[in-house]
């Protein structure tokens, strides 16, 4: 029988008891312990690239494997014998207290806010945002596992609120926080952008229903189709001009230009011509400073300055 997901790994301390200087590790590996049980090989990423947690699991490729098989010590599917394949999920994972609402809503609903910076966003279907109530209630913690490819088609679907996020000032400057987040005390459920009239639910991220979201098949076979589309969501969204000011509005046909199919071959022409203009121009002694400094991130520059 599966056991809840998520449950509490420390025995001598309840989740909500750390503090802002070891919040974060505990809360990484309080999740990390998890998805262990539910069969989820876990590993720790070599540097920060916005991905707390790389996860993998065994499944069957015809899709027979249940979301908490624990499949760790098995080669073979046991219903048709197949060699399991292995999956991979890259987590990014935000924790926060609950806290209370303000005015009407503050004895019906706590919020839950986070922040996320341009850069959050990847175009990889198999990258997945984690947000980790560590105080739900006293004794229960709660998870919403929500896939780039559920977020993206969740905007785009509920225009306005996309346009109240992406197209932000805040948003682009790498400070985009998201406050409409909010469990209800009444149904016990998390809901999106709570109004005396209305109230979005998000039960399908929740816990074991997340689990089951990630350990979707379709997200490694359909990749490159839904990479495609995840591409035109992102950057529809990103280039939503509807909250800016007048002035800043007449850079739209240049960003309309972006979102032209043949845009990704002339920018790789145009960063072709500036790096010849850079070899023929820059002196040896900066060209060299530039490729061990600036550009060693870049691992097909890294020796620009060597070439013809």
């Amino acid at each position: 029988m599966a056991i809840r997901f998520p449950t509490n790994p420390y025995e001598d301390v309840l989740p909500s008891e750390f503090n802002k200087s070891n919040k974060k590790h505990a809360s990484e590996f309080f999740i990390a312990e998890n998805f262990k049980q539910y069969g989820w090989f876990v590993y720790e990423p070599f540097t920060d690239t916005g991905i707390d947690r790389i996860i993998q699991k065994k499944v069957c490729p015809d899709g027979h494997t249940e979301y908490n098989d624990d499949t760790r010590q098995k080669k073979q599917c046991s219903k048709c014998s197949k060699d399991l394949m292995k999956i991979t999920r890259f987590v990014q994972i935000k924790t926060r207290e609950l806290k209370d609402q303000k005015g009407g809503k503050k004895d019906k609903y706590k919020y839950f806010g986070f922040t996320l910076s341009s850069a959050d966003f990847k175009t990889d279907p198999r990258y997945v945002f984690l947000l980790y109530s560590d105080n739900t209630t006293k004794e229960d913690q709660d998870v919403l596992i929500i896939p780039i490819s559920d977020f993206f088609a969740f905007f785009t679907k509920h225009k306005s609120l996309g346009q109240s996020f992406f197209s932000t000032t805040s948003f682009r400057q790498g400070n985009g926080k998201i406050n409409d987040l909010n469990y209800n005390l009444g149904t016990k459920s998390w809901v999106y952008h709570p109004t005396k009239k209305s109230e979005i639910n998000l039960d399908e991220f929740v816990n074991e229903s997340g689990l089951k979201k990630i350990s979707d098949l379709r997200l490694d076979n359909e990749k490159q189709t839904m990479q495609e589309k995840l591409t035109e969501q992102k950057l529809a969204l990103y280039f939503d001009p509807v909250k800016w000011k007048d002035n800043v509005k007449m850079v739209q046909p240049i960003l309309d230009g972006r979102l032209k199919k043949d845009y990704p071959e002339k920018l790789k022409i145009q960063r072709e011509k500036q790096l010849k203009s850079f070899k023929k121009k820059l002196p040896e002694e900066l060209k060299t400073s530039i490729a061990q400094g600036y550009l060693i991130k870049f691992k097909e520059l890294r020796d620009f300055a060597k070439e013809p």
